[in-house]
């Protein structure tokens, strides 16, 4: 499965880190002081901004999609801590990000790594800002943002080749049609998570079986493969939005989740969106029960690839400086 996310277009400039040198001379590995543990705070910053992206998301992708709000924060987080004091704090307030240096260097840390290694889950995550031959980046800013891995910076010819730039990011997205993307600026932002998992290593005892397939009405649609499996799982009954939720361990040590909801009173998919809150996590965290007995599961195989505009998404949330702030690079 893969997610593209895509910033586009908006305006750069070199500037000096007036005021930011406090960060920029710290990385995720050095020492700062910090005397608490924020990962309670950390979570609370991502499932917020994670229901409040998701819901702009699955209405303008018919609620058929796949978003990575992590990776998009994680990318955002980088143009924060570059920006000019206004759109700073606009991003910050998005990101619920504190105003404590060393505590958002913890953010960072945490959001860093969460995506591990492994031999029968892959989970890549490609944060690049694509500039402009032309555009000189903040040195202090490049380095900040490189050493905590928060984003990686390329220089494209832009003014001079449009179409060998669009080729470099169709490189970079994996990506071949890219018929959208607007290069009228001199800078964009790509955003890939891409997950590799097969049904035959996550769940090696599956039986796969031709089974029909029906819309949210009843109606029958087609014919799936389904893999039916039956193990211990986990499951949870959120009555925040009615729902059954089941929640299948996937990779070594179980080290990623697949979470599957069963809405119990209504077929209204939209309406339900909506009334997702962040605390739905902290819900599901505190009812979900492994099962006494071993669960008859049946998931439907599918390969499915999202492209979207993250910047349609940002100004209805209020973020609108953004795209032509001159010094979001530091």
């Amino acid at each position: 499965m893969k997610s593209v996310a895509l910033f586009i277009p908006f305006i750069l400039t070199s500037a000096f880190a007036i005021g930011f040198q406090e960060i920029y001379s710290r990385n995720v590995g050095s020492s700062c002081p910090l005397y608490r543990d924020v990962t309670i705070d950390y979570r609370t910053a991502i499932y917020e901004f994670a229901t409040e992206t998701y819901k702009d998301v699955a209405t303008r992708s018919l609620y058929h999609f796949i978003f990575s709000p992590l990776s998009v924060w994680i990318m955002l987080a980088a143009v924060a801590e570059g920006a000019d004091p206004y759109t700073k704090q606009q991003l910050f307030r998005l990101l619920r990000l504190p105003n404590d240096p060393c505590v958002r260097l913890k953010y960072y840390q945490l959001a860093t790594s969460r995506y591990l290694p492994g031999d029968d889950v892959s989970i890549v995550s490609t944060r690049s800002l694509v500039v402009d031959q032309s555009v000189v980046v903040n040195p202090h800013w490049h380095d900040f943002v490189s050493k905590n891995n928060l984003i990686d910076v390329v220089s494209v010819p832009f003014r001079y080749d449009p179409e060998g730039s669009l080729n470099a990011i169709r490189y970079l997205s994996s990506v071949s049609s890219l018929s959208n993307l607007d290069l009228s600026g001199n800078s964009v932002f790509v955003d890939v998570m891409d997950y590799n998992g097969l049904w035959s290593t996550a769940f090696s005892d599956a039986i796969i079986q031709r089974s029909s397939f029906y819309d949210f009405l009843g109606q029958k649609i087609g014919s799936v493969d389904m893999m039916k499996v039956t193990r211990p799982a986990k499951m949870a009954y959120l009555a925040s939005i009615n729902a059954k939720v089941l929640d299948l361990p996937v990779g070594v040590d179980n080290r990623y989740r697949m979470l599957f909801a069963l809405i119990l009173d209504s077929n209204d998919l939209a309406a339900k969106i909506q009334m997702i809150r962040s605390t739905v996590v902290i819900e599901y965290m505190s009812y979900s029960r492994e099962s006494y007995i071993p669960i008859d599961i049946a998931i439907p195989r599918f390969k499915m690839t999202s492209e979207i505009n993250v910047r349609q998404i940002l100004e209805n949330l209020g973020v609108n400086n953004l795209w032509t702030d001159p010094t979001v690079t530091g």
